[in-house]
């Protein structure tokens, strides 16, 4: 399809070095922007096109898309450019595909002679940053060579260094992949590197492990990353180097590890299996339920002494610092689905530990389909009181591989004060979210406004003696307070008044309870739980 675009753009040059091409013209993608797509997403392909000649030029100038390789997509615009100007050209719509890992090459040339010269070309692919691992009861065998349905329970992922990051180069889809599975013992990694050819020394993956997912690395030393890699005299080794928030520690041989390194496959592979258990060079997580890790991976290959990246994951991890930072990590989930593997990924709009009788909110979920095929289900939301269920809505869900949708349940508003519970699950799912909130009947409107949390806050535990700090909002002059700070039972009855320091709570009944603090300027309410 061919259209006619004239370009009278005043004020949009923009300055720059020229092309080598006839000294004509320069192109760069305004859209996308990014190599990543989800899944399902509309590829919309939006190009700014300037004439650095001195004259005035038509340009014939073509998009085409490639999806594995094939053409998918192409369309040419006609336009008519001053010297000096720019246009920004617009170009039509086409869906990448539902799964994950796909490659898509978008390429802009302009038409020289009888010849498309190529201005302009980004690399994108369908990725996410989650990823899982199966549970598995077939462990592989720790030997660097891939045998046929070895790894078919696996859970498979691109990981190709799209970004360029740590590299001169820009990686396409396809140019390394990741399989994770498990069983009660070891957590499976393979990486496949389809363009290295040979086995060197020096060629590695790296893994970098947040094993409670909190996003800081332990003061204790007990996480870490391990490096998998060829060594100097031609074997394979594993290496453990500690973590901690001051940074990484001294790097010794990870006990217990295994990996094999091998390209009878006909290209580069990894095999690696790490072990389950609570020594700091082994991973303490809980391997038979939907435990996550915080996890960056990138695999280096090495060749005639030059070592590349072609592997890199989560593909936006920063270079310089964002590797070291375990908050910006990717997560891995260790499940045991292999299909359609629902996950809730967030909820917003609830109150998770104090509202008034007042406010109205407005529920929201994220729900993310971490595998790779389709799954339907149904999604519950449910609240309840010491009285019975509150209310409780459900939603049907249709989700194709690696798609994500959100989901926004009735507004509701709370009118009996105490303790409530709000349970968020899948049903016939593992997955769920549970929390307790209380209704305070003696908080205002104005007192709600802008307190939104956004992730579940855990209760303050103690035992024996609660301890009150000082408000941090001092009186003005003449001011004086009436009402302090309470203790209150789950059903919003007062059981103590509280004092600054230490107060004595060994008479109470364990259980949740609330500091009500009316001393501040804006009175709180906050969960704490007396342990025996």
């Amino acid at each position: 399809m061919n259209r006619i675009v004239t370009a009278v753009l005043a004020g949009l040059c923009l300055f720059g070095a020229q092309t080598a091409l006839g000294q004509r013209g320069r192109a760069r993608f305004l859209w996308p922007t990014l190599p990543r797509l989800s899944p399902g997403e509309l590829i919309a392909p939006s190009v700014r096109l300037s004439n650095d000649s001195l004259r005035t030029i038509e340009f014939p100038a073509a998009v085409q898309v490639r999806e594995r390789g094939q053409i998918v997509f192409a369309e040419t615009l006609i336009v008519l450019l001053p010297p000096g100007d720019s246009a920004d050209l617009w170009f039509g719509e086409l869906e990448c595909v539902d799964t994950l890992g796909v490659g898509y090459l978008l390429e802009f040339s302009v038409r020289d002679a009888d010849t498309f010269e190529r201005l302009a070309w980004i690399h994108c692919m369908t990725t996410t940053d989650t990823f899982c691992s199966y549970a598995r009861a077939r462990p592989p065998f720790i030997d660097g060579y891939l045998d046929v349905g070895e790894w078919d329970d696996a859970y498979r992922a691109d990981i190709s260094n799209l970004c360029g990051q740590s590299d001169s180069a820009v990686w396409p889809a396809g140019s390394a992949f990741a399989l994770f599975k498990h069983d009660s013992a070891y957590l499976y990694v393979a990486v496949t590197i389809p363009p290295a050819r040979a086995r060197e020394f020096g060629d590695q993956i790296g893994l970098y492990i947040d094993e409670d997912n909190d996003g800081t690395w332990k003061p204790d030393s007990s996480e870490g990353n391990y490096w998998c890699l060829v060594s100097q005299s031609g074997g394979n080794e594993v290496q453990y180097r500690p973590w901690t928030p001051a940074g990484p520690g001294v790097p010794r041989a990870a006990t217990g590890s295994e990996c094999a390194s091998g390209i009878l496959n006909g290209f580069l592979v990894f095999e690696c299996r790490f072990p389950f258990g609570d020594q700091p060079y082994e991973l303490t997580v809980n391997s038979t339920a939907s435990d996550t890790l915080g996890l960056f991976l990138h695999v280096a290959d090495v060749d005639s002494g030059f070592s590349r990246m072609p592997g890199w994951w989560p593909m936006m991890l920063d270079d310089t610092l964002g590797w070291r930072t375990p908050f910006l990590y990717g997560k891995l989930i260790l499940r045991t689905l292999q299909g359609g593997d629902i996950g809730i990924g967030g909820i917003t709009g609830v109150p998770f530990d104090t509202t008034d009788t007042f406010t109205i909110w407005h529920p929201s979920v994220v729900l993310r389909n971490y595998g790779g095929s389709r799954v339907s289900g149904r999604l519950a939301l449910v609240f309840s009181n010491a009285s019975g269920i509150v209310r409780a809505d459900t939603f049907d869900f249709d989700l194709y591989g690696g798609q994500s949708v959100q989901f926004r349940f009735p507004a509701i508003r709370f009118t009996t004060p105490g303790l409530h519970h709000g349970h968020l699950a899948l049903v016939a799912h593992p997955d769920s979210i549970d929390w307790d909130f209380f209704v305070d009947p003696n908080l205002g409107v104005s007192e709600m406004s802008g307190r939104r949390p956004t992730a579940v806050a855990a209760p303050t535990i103690l035992r024996g003696v609660l301890h009150l700090r000082p408000s941090p909002f001092p009186l003005s002059e003449g001011e004086g307070r009436e009402d302090g700070a309470a203790l209150l039972d789950a059903m919003g009855r007062k059981v103590l008044e509280l004092q600054v320091g230490a107060n004595d709570v060994r008479s109470l009944a364990p259980g949740v309870y609330f500091i009500r603090d009316a001393s501040d300027t804006k009175p709180t309410t906050s969960k704490v739980l007396i342990a025996d």
